[in-house]
């Protein structure tokens, strides 16, 4: 049998191979066009569009706030009546601005950018930074379906809902119905309630700037809160230059759009202390990172924002102020701000009674913080394995390379004349921490860099500029830094100083602890950080940093006068600020009470302001906190009034709760020292402060650099010396019961003698 002899396989010709690739790709292309064509024709018949009427509606029923046991109601935001307003009680800037802004593109596209939405679903995909790639008519359905998700689910809702809603209504109506549904910041839902909040007239009224403006808050409305600031300002010029970009507007006309004048903000319909904590919760679900829900997904839907807010908390925060500062005289003014240290939750936040004409939230405004600004030093020195053993002047006295020729000086006379940080922090002796700062152990960036760690922000916003914190206009941070020249918020402060109790781990400020559905089912949560962030690299180290400053602070609340029942372990720092325009420079303007316990960190300030300037006044109060300090219309330092509130908050939250302790810490920082034996605490409460520098006109006729009015100084260094005068006679608030800081074998300097003298805040 003969055997065939087999050919081998010929290899298929070139053409073949690309004939079967050029049919795959037919076959995916087509697949590409179809199957999104045969979703987008189902979509079509499935998705339904609400009118501008149910929409309005929707928003309407406003989103419902809990206190942090999920159970109880603390209010309602968001869900004021609006008005809805026809295409002719809208001023054409406004509509004209509206487009050129959102959707250039609006009067002649079907309802969504093609290129638009590519660039999104790109970047869902990761392949290109994300973007929002909706126009007018897609964000008008968005606020329809309620859903913030930014998913490629929703950009498909949208698209065919967009599409839908162009055939079936005119552009005239689409965009009509857009403007009196969107959110405009300052709690207004739709352009007529946003006239109203900005300028104090109808939408018929407003003028191209003013509908420039109110164009650009749409994409970053809590930034309208208060104007004008860096974002409000860049929104403004990039409407500008879309408007006459797309010929709505002449270059001439452009070159004369003026930012506008508005009106001040009354943030939220409701009154009483608590709208200003639906205020801050506002701004969190337009700006914070809540998985995508925003405040109209959790209206539409009927879900709730659990705040962090503790109701026993924050009564107990409203009646210790209301307490305090009953009988008061008119123009003084509070705040509080509670956080859990361990998530950095806020327990309660008072910024005042809203009810002073002006509507203002203490609790978020800046104000220089005096010395409670001084455990951010010590906690720089010990971050340089600085002891707090170590000793520095307590005299006053002229600093080389500091303000030449100048004499520091301290408000009271320190118990030492040659004092350890401990004593710098327990007496508040402003020339410890100026010595310190002039050898050069630590440096005034440094303390700013432990602040910033700490949790105080490192950028805000003022005249439409970013400002970065603790350091001048000239961008140069100096000594004063170590006595609260800077300005912080007491919400700032509580959260910052939480990082201490907290043994060195920092968590962002929050009030929003999560959002659930009609069931209680997590539709968002928070999740608490905890972040190292004095010694990133040394867990320990990090811990006896916090834990150090901690017991150095211990030490400051009996001195004070301010400890709590049954003497609960606790950590402060008072703080005072003296003079502004137009006062003497002696006169005190706001003083400050922070500290902690194991289980909750709180800031209190007290100032006083004329509402008609703005500007702070004398500070004087009537309550009898301390018995060396208890005549009527008495100078307010921060162991008056604002430990007194401090005290009475913790004493009332905390009652019955476990009676929870400071650990030590393992390390004796740079070898530790004795101090020379001089470590016994005695109580002098006489406070130190920090004076404020009335603002000088420059050469040149000029107006002052507003960066320099009320800019804090050192009595003696770089602002006028008070008269010189017999200080008032004293006695201690409240006896020893603990010894002072630790004594720790090694180096250290001497103790001073000396009659003790009142010089705590």
């Amino acid at each position: 049998m003969s055997v065939q002899e087999l050919e081998p396989d010929t290899p298929e010709p070139e053409a073949g191979r690309w004939a079967k690739v050029r049919q795959w790709v037919l076959i995916g292309l087509a697949a590409a066009i179809l199957i999104p064509g045969i979703a987008f024709i189902i979509g079509w018949f499935v998705i339904d569009v609400d009118t501008p009427q149910q929409i309005a509606a929707k928003q309407g029923q406003g989103v419902t706030l809990m206190y942090n046991d999920g159970v109880t109601e603390l209010g309602k935001i968001t869900g004021k009546p609006r008005t809805i307003v026809g295409s002719g009680d809208i001023a054409q800037s406004m509509r004209d601005a509206a487009m050129a802004a959102e959707d250039p593109t609006f009067l002649s596209n079907r309802g969504f950018d093609p290129l638009g939405v590519v660039r999104a679903v790109a970047g869902q995909l990761g392949l290109v930074d994300q973007s929002g790639g909706s126009g007018i008519t897609q964000q008008y359905i968005k606020v329809a379906t309620a859903s913030d998700a930014p998913t490629i689910t929703r950009k498909f809702v949208e698209i065919v809902s967009a599409a839908k809603m162009t055939s079936v209504a005119t552009k005239d109506e689409i965009i009509t119905g857009y403007l009196n549904t969107i959110y405009f910041g300052r709690d207004a839902y739709g352009v007529q309630e946003a006239a109203k909040a900005y300028f104090g007239h109808s939408a018929k009224e407003l003028t191209p700037s003013e509908s420039a403006l109110l164009a650009g808050l749409i994409q970053q409305p809590s930034s309208g809160n208060t104007l004008p600031n860096e974002v409000s300002v860049e929104r403004f010029k990039y409407v500008q230059a879309q408007l006459n970009k797309n010929n709505l507007m002449s270059q001439a006309d452009r070159a004369g759009l003026k930012f506008p004048e508005n009106i001040q903000p009354f943030l939220g319909s409701g009154s009483g202390p608590n709208q200003y904590i639906k205020n801050q919760v506002n701004d969190e679900l337009a700006n914070g990172d809540t998985g995508g829900i925003g405040a109209a997904t959790i209206s539409a839907k009927g879900y709730k924002v659990v705040t962090t807010i503790d109701k026993g908390a924050q009564d107990r925060a409203i009646e210790a102020a209301r307490e305090i500062m009953a009988n008061q005289p008119a123009n003084l003014r509070s705040a509080l701000v509670a956080t859990d240290p361990r998530t950095g939750g806020v327990l309660a936040y008072y910024g005042g009674e809203r009810n002073n004409e002006r509507f203002l939230d203490y609790a978020s405004r800046a104000q220089p913080p005096g010395s409670t600004f001084k455990p951010f030093a010590l906690t720089a020195a010990l971050k340089n394995n600085i002891s707090p053993n170590r000793t520095y002047t307590g005299l006053p006295q002229v600093f080389p390379g500091y303000a030449p020729g100048v004499e520091v000086q301290n408000a009271g006379t320190p118990t030492c004349s040659r004092c350890s940080l401990w004593e710098g922090i327990r007496q508040s002796i402003n020339t410890v921490f100026i010595d310190m700062v002039t050898k050069g152990d630590v440096t005034p960036p440094q303390i700013a860099d432990a602040a910033h760690e700490a949790g105080i922000p490192e950028k805000f916003t003022s005249d439409g500029k970013t400002v970065k914190t603790l350091q001048g206009a000239d961008g140069v941070t100096n000594a004063g830094i170590a006595l609260g020249e800077y300005t912080v918020t007491p919400k700032d402060m509580a959260n910052a100083f939480g990082s201490f109790v907290n043994d060195g781990k920092r968590n962002d400020v929050h009030f929003i602890a999560k959002i659930i559905d009609d069931k209680g089912t997590d539709m968002w949560h928070f999740e608490a950080k905890n972040k190292p962030v004095f010694d990133e690299a040394n867990a320990q180290n990090n811990t006896d940093i916090a834990r150090t400053v901690t017991r150095a602070m211990e030490a400051v609340v009996p001195y004070s006068g301010a400890r709590l029942a049954n003497n609960r372990p606790a950590a402060a720092k008072s703080g005072t600020v003296q003079g502004a325009e137009g006062m003497a420079p002696n006169e005190n303007t706001q003083a400050w009470f922070v500290g902690y316990t194991p289980q909750v960190s709180t800031a209190v300030w007290v100032g006083a302001d004329d509402p008609k300037s703005n500007g702070p006044i004398a500070l004087k109060g009537n309550f009898p906190c301390r018995s060396s300090n208890s005549v009527e219309a008495h100078d307010i330092y921060g162991a008056d009034e604002p430990a007194c509130i401090w005290k009475s908050f913790l004493n009332g939250y905390l009652a019955g709760k476990p009676m929870d302790r400071f650990l030590p810490a393992t390390k004796f920082f740079g070898g530790g020292g004795n101090n020379n034996g001089d470590d016994t605490f005695t109580n002098a409460p006489r406070p130190t402060s920090v004076t404020l520098i009335p603002p000088t006109t420059t050469s040149g006729g000029e107006d002052p650099d507003p960066s320099t009015t009320n800019k804090p100084c050192i009595p003696g260094i770089n602002c006028p010396k008070p008269p010189t005068s017999k200080p008032p006679t004293t006695e201690p608030s409240d006896p020893p019961t603990r010894p002072g800081p630790p004594t720790f074998p090694g180096g250290g300097g001497g103790g001073g003698g000396g009659t003790p003298r009142s010089n705590e805040e």
